[in-house]
């Protein structure tokens, strides 16, 4: 948590990712499979994978945005 409060202060958080990794919660799965049960879990896992994924592309594309720029 301090690590966060200092990047924060210091402008070092991309908020647009950060929104983006926080609702894409890994604790969603979980609750996700407790409310369907029924064989869903699989396509959930999926979904948030994919979700990740995307993520994953937009930081990375981002950053090496970043570092051209530069």
């Amino acid at each position: 948590m301090p690590a966060t409060i200092t990047h924060a202060f210091l402008g070092d958080i991309d908020w647009r990712l950060a929104v983006l990794l926080t609702i894409g919660d890994p604790g969603a799965r979980d609750r996700g499979v407790t409310h369907h049960p029924h064989g869903r879990a699989k396509r959930l896992r999926l979904a948030v994978g994919i979700f990740l994924a995307l993520v994953a592309l937009v930081y990375f594309v981002t950053e090496t945005r970043a570092c051209f720029a530069l």
